[in-house]
């Protein structure tokens, strides 16, 4: 089965979309993770990912480029999609296919996702 991998560092709202996630892409996995090594943890077979939501600010000071640059080290080449409260910093845009602002409408986040599922 193919997953979308959705790290999150605030609960609520991880639950929250995770659950539109399910509802709105129901033959996908959603993985969920709060920091880089329990999202790479979770997928060892990057393979598997057809997309990646991510926050820019997770546990342990970890970061949504950080997260990024790993698993393009590990062979991920699909869409990652930033969903962060700040802007992204400008010299990390272009790690990125999407950026969405919190707080985000369901609808527009399905609507991007579905660009690249």
């Amino acid at each position: 089965m193919k997953a979308i991998l959705y790290c999150e560092d605030d609960r609520t709202l991880r639950d929250l979309l995770a659950s539109t996630l399910r509802t709105n892409f129901s033959s996908y996995e959603v993985i969920l993770a709060d920091d880089i090594g329990s999202a790479l943890d979770k997928i060892p077979h990057v393979e598997r990912l057809s997309v990646v939501l991510t926050d820019g600010n997770l546990r342990e000071d970890d970061t949504g480029w950080d997260l990024t640059e790993q698993l393009k080290q590990r062979g991920y080449t699909g869409p990652i999609v930033y969903l962060g409260a700040a802007k992204i910093p400008e010299d990390k845009r272009g790690l990125f296919n999407d950026v969405l602002i919190k707080p985000v409408d369901p609808d527009r986040l399905v609507a991007t996702l579905e660009k690249y599922l």
